[in-house]
């Protein structure tokens, strides 16, 4: 049996004024790791950091790496021989020389990145890393632990872990890091993976979209308008405020939406009657003329962020304030909005997913690149599961040879179990292998129980055997006991 490694192996000096060492057993062999220093904290920090790979070490043994190899990349870790080292600001550097379009992103996409990233890098010092290829998974994992404490929100979470993983990807596919990314999927779970959020937009049944749009028509017909166009079309705030008539087409509106402009897929929504009437409408009233289908909105839009919170104070006077915003949370650090705005679209995609709507459709209509899309807005939706169910009922009266394929089988009573009273309704007339038979258990068995509840007989008992009909029968009435 191989010998059980210590996590804490103890220091020691080779000498007054010699370096910290300490002895690991590898490949069944006890050797001396000198950690080539003789101030006794660094020998510390050495001597944990290669524990620690070294447990990485034996994991990627059993995925079936080569030991030699693994081994070699601890000593060449730990004493930073033979590999070429760098500060996690050079790192950072590397990752910005091998991202072409980086500058590309968003200027709010590159400043989070880059904060998400110092931030680490600072956790890291805090605890005397300085260089990237002492980030172990261990260390990684770790610092999840430290992000989630922080009761940031689960998708917050994620980004985070996703940006480090992509760092870190990138400089070792440049680099060749000993411990790879150690913020993969594997060793970093994500946590919104497989979840629903309880703070989604969720779809609008028909008696909220009654209230909704009678609130809207309240504030006037520039709000009921705006409203209309999202109900009928699934557009985005933002797409439906800056609606442009150069979208309008015969049969279809024709936009590309803003969030996902820089891809170029075009949205292609089918005008319904109520749209089309609207349109109609306000192109009679569009004397100035205005490139947009709603100029007061579109004016407003461009200027300040009113038209976004008018929009949601019409959904909160419709609904209820209780029934619209979800109180802040654990991890979630402020009040979050379940109905809005974007649950038109969330409305729109849900019926279109639940009305057998092709994914080619839906895609093509709401602008998407990918189908998956579908399955985050196929959320439960009364109205139509009602209907739904309607049709599963009809459905199961035509399965009638689930019934025919079941007839004349009777199942068994349940097991019985010995109680206190049933044995003392038994003892007077039964022996210990006649209660055996009904219980399905042996005589000695039947002695135990008795000798459980305290129950003794007062006479020996010679009962004839039971035929399997008695047998049951007396089962039956101890079951309905």
């Amino acid at each position: 049996m191989p010998r059980k490694k210590s996590l804490s192996p103890k220091l020691f000096k080779r000498g007054a004024n010699g370096n910290w060492c300490f002895r690991r057993f590898v490949n069944g062999k006890d050797k001396l790791i000198n950690t080539g220093t003789p101030v006794e904290n660094e020998a510390k920090r050495i001597m944990r950091q290669y524990v620690s790979l070294e447990i990485e070490a034996e994991n990627r043994n059993a995925r079936g790496e080569l030991a030699t190899k693994t081994a070699q990349l601890i000593m060449q870790t730990v004493r930073g021989e033979g590999i070429e080292r760098f500060t996690f600001e050079e790192a950072f550097q590397i990752y910005l020389d091998a991202t072409e379009d980086f500058s590309d992103l968003s200027k709010t996409y590159r400043d989070g990145f880059t904060s998400v990233c110092k931030r680490f890098f600072s956790w890291c010092r805090e605890r005397r890393l300085t260089y990237v290829d002492e980030v172990s998974d261990e260390i990684a994992r770790n610092y999840a632990k430290h992000l989630w404490e922080q009761q940031i929100s689960v998708k917050t979470y994620d980004d985070y872990v996703k940006m480090l993983s992509k760092f870190f990807y990138t400089v070792d596919a440049m680099k060749k890091l000993p411990n790879r990314n150690p913020f993969n999927k594997v060793n970093i779970r994500r946590k919104k993976k497989g979840l629903i959020s309880e703070a989604t937009r969720r779809p609008l049944e028909p008696e909220m979209i009654t209230a909704v749009m009678k609130a809207a028509a309240e504030e006037g017909e520039v709000w009921y308008d705006l409203f209309l166009v999202g109900l009928h079309t699934g557009m985005r705030l933002k797409d439906a405020s800056l609606l442009r008539w150069e979208s309008v087409k015969e049969n279809f509106l024709e936009f590309i939406p803003f969030k996902t402009r820089r891809y170029g897929t075009v949205a292609r929504v089918p005008i319904s009657r109520a749209l089309r009437e609207l349109l109609a409408r306000r192109k009679k009233l569009n004397q100035s003329p205005s490139p947009y289908v709603n100029p007061v909105i579109a004016n407003f839009y461009l200027k300040s962020d009113w038209v976004k919170k008018k929009s949601q104070e019409i959904f909160v006077k419709a609904l209820g304030k209780e029934n619209t915003i979800l109180p802040k949370g654990e991890h979630r650090k402020a009040n979050s909005s379940i109905y809005s705005f974007e649950s038109f679209r969330t409305t729109f995609t849900t019926l279109l997913g639940t009305s057998d709507t092709s994914y080619r459709t839906v895609m093509e209509m709401l602008g998407w690149s990918s189908w998956s899309m579908l399955k985050i807005y196929e959320k439960k939706y009364s109205y139509n599961s009602n209907a739904r169910d309607k049709e599963k009922l009809e459905s199961l009266k035509r399965l009638g040879i689930l019934s025919e394929s079941v007839q004349g089988i009777v199942p068994a009573l349940p097991r019985l179990y010995p109680t206190k009273e049933a044995l003392e309704k038994l003892l007077p007339s039964y022996s210990n292998i006649a209660i055996g038979k009904i219980y399905e258990i042996s005589d000695v068995a039947v002695k135990k129980w008795l000798d459980k509840f305290g129950l003794k007989r007062e006479k020996r008992i010679e009962s004839p055997d039971l035929t399997e009909e008695e047998i049951q029968k007396i089962r039956a009435e101890l079951q309905a006991a």
